[in-house]
């Protein structure tokens, strides 16, 4: 980004009383958002100009919740071989209750 449109920039952070964001944190948004809609990294990287693929793991952070279906898909796989536990409560593993 030029210094005057860096200025700009800035200038419209105060103006909307936003602190700490930079102009490039949007490439970081975007490449999440465009992940987590299920775009491959391969075509994420051709949209955004990556030369790595390394390159676009490191600008697309995910947020957790994006790996919700597919995680679901433990029971399909287990089927009721596993007892649904998520009314127990906070199990603390490997802590010994006395």
């Amino acid at each position: 980004m030029r210094v005057d449109s860096n200025k700009a920039w800035k200038s419209a952070l105060v103006r909307a009383g936003i602190e700490n964001f930079r102009f490039h944190d949007l490439r970081h948004t975007w490449a999440s958002w465009l992940v987590q809609a299920g775009v491959p990294l391969s075509i994420l990287q051709e949209m955004g100009g990556w030369e790595s693929i390394e390159m676009v793991r490191r600008y697309a952070h995910l947020a957790p919740n994006h790996l919700t279906e597919h995680a679901k898909q433990i029971d399909v796989i287990f089927g009721d071989c596993v007892p649904n536990m998520s009314h127990i409560g906070n199990i603390q593993m490997g802590v010994n209750s006395k």
